[in-house]
This record gives C-alpha cells, structure tokens and sequence, in this order.
C-alpha cells in the first residue's frame, strides 16, 4: 500500500515464491525468528500455513493474527512479511513483526512497510487509510503499536530506531536464543495520539 510496496494476504499461488523467499533467507532469519526452524521445510508445509494464515484473521477473539506478504509493486517479488500479532482486545493493541527476504535487505523496504502497518492499526476503525496506490482501508482503531525485538538482532532494531518510536524497555538477558546465547529483549512503543498519520511517523519527529 506504499509507493513502493503492496501489503497483502498471501493467496495460494504465492505459495512456491514464499517458500523459496523464506528458505533462501533462512539462514540468516535464523536465530531471530522463532518461526522459521520449522516453517516452510516443504512447499507442502508452506501451502498449509498460507491457509492457516488467513483463518487467523478473526476481529473477535485474542486469537487475531495477521500475517501479511510484502511485495515489490513493479516486479510483483516477495520482499518479506509483515503483520501483527499478540493482539490483546481489553487493552486495544498488539505487536508488529516483520522479516525480509535476504535478497531485499538494505532498501528500506522493512521501515517502509511496518510505518504503514503502523497507521493502518492506529487508524480508527470508522476511517479508512489510504495507501500510497490511492485505494482505502479501514483501520483497525488500536490505541497502541509496540515493536520487540532481541538486542543482538541489529537489523531487526535498525527499524523502529529509524521510524523513531519511542524505546520503552530493555529486560537484561531475558531470552534464550540456539545460535546466539542469552540476549536482551527490547520494546518500542507508540500511541495513537502520538502518530502521524500523513507522515507515518510520530508526531514531531
């Protein structure tokens, strides 16, 4: 929904292009990404998840999770992924997640992606978000995005550093990851109130 980008459910015939995107990257997505051990072994395993994906996607209950393809709007090649997840309705928000195929990385192309994840979730559901090819979407009307991520994962932290959201926590040593020891885990966070949502950045940076 970016100049540059589509966000967009996966469908079926994605299937052979998310499977080659996620396993010609895996290697490095690893040890970051608690998914990708056991995601996406067979094409088989990939079509399954493209179906499971798109039943995640229920308004109603804590078990909302969004899974979005990332897509290059001229060439139609999966960049990465993006989405939400942990959506927690009593206290209206949830946490966004993203990875990027190997093949993409250092363009931008994440940044850009999850600032308009971020307006689309803050948007509140009675208006609709335009994306960069004119077409409207309603928001999601949370009160609050947040952004987690493993300190030794630079890449992955790069990206709210640069949309400049605001780093809310660090708990020392808390996770352990195979292939990378005890790391920090780290959060930034952005309300509502405090988003841009012409600029899609916070307000005043």
């Amino acid at each position: 929904m970016t100049d540059r980008l589509l966000l967009r459910m996966y469908t079926p015939e994605d299937a052979d292009g998310l499977f080659r995107a996620v396993n010609e990257s895996r290697d490095t997505l690893l040890p970051w990404l608690p998914w990708v051990p056991t995601a996406h072994r067979t094409i088989y395993e990939t079509i399954y998840d493209i179906e499971r994906f798109r039943r995640d996607v229920d308004p109603w209950t804590e078990r909302t999770n969004l899974v979005l393809g990332v897509f290059r709007r001229d060439t139609g090649e999966i960049v990465g992924g993006n989405g939400f997840h942990t959506l927690r309705l009593a206290t209206s928000q949830a946490e966004i997640g993203y990875w990027t195929h190997e093949r993409h990385r250092r363009q931008g192309y994440c940044t850009e992606a999850t600032r308009w994840m971020i307006s689309w979730m803050l948007t509140p559901r009675e208006r609709a978000l335009r994306g960069g090819d004119g077409c409207e979407v309603p928001g999601w009307g949370l009160r609050r995005v947040e952004i987690l991520a493993a300190g030794g994962n630079v890449a992955s932290c790069a990206v709210p550093r640069r949309i400049g959201l605001r780093e809310e926590m660090r708990r020392v040593e808390h996770t352990w990851l195979d292939g990378a020891g005890w790391q920090d885990m780290l959060c930034w966070g952005v309300l509502a109130r405090e988003w841009d949502f012409i600029r899609h950045a916070p307000a005043g940076r």
